[in-house]
Parts: structure tokens; sequence; C-alpha cells
């Protein structure tokens, strides 16, 4: 069913039209809003975890190269002539 079928049934059907007249309409939003909150906290943290994830694999390929660099220094520099 697509939205604009819905509605078009909605406005007919005096069943939900009364349901919905019943309601808690502040409480509806209350679970919305809540629920929305929830959802999105959810992907920021799973984004958290992937931009931290890179990160790490940015900063241990960077600490590699540091590590080799200076080993080939070490190595050069201590060797005799």
């Amino acid at each position: 069913m697509t939205l604009p079928e819905f509605l078009k049934s909605y406005s007919k059907d005096e069943v939900l039209k009364a349901e919905y007249g019943a309601c808690n309409k502040k409480e509806l939003l209350a679970k919305f809003l809540k629920t929305k909150e929830v959802k999105e906290i959810g992907v920021m943290r799973a984004l958290n975890i992937s931009i931290s994830k890179v990160v790490t694999v940015k900063l241990e390929g960077i600490m590699t190269g540091i590590h080799s660099c200076s080993y080939h220094f070490l190595d050069t520099f201590l060797t005799p002539f």
C-alpha cells in the first residue's frame, strides 16, 4: 500500500479516525522521538567505531614506517667505517 492509497482509505475509515482521536498524541510523539533518538545514537556509534578503526590502522602504518626508518638510520649510523 502506498502512502496516497493509505491516506485515501484513512479519510473514509471511521474506525481509524475514532482510534486516532482517542489516542494520546503527546505520548505517541514522545515514543516516536525516543525511538528516532535511539536509532540516531546507534548510527552515530557505528560511524564513530568505523572512523576509530580507520584512524588506528593509519596510525599503525605511520608507526611502522617510523620504526623501520629509525632502525635503518641507526643501522647505517652505527655501522663501523
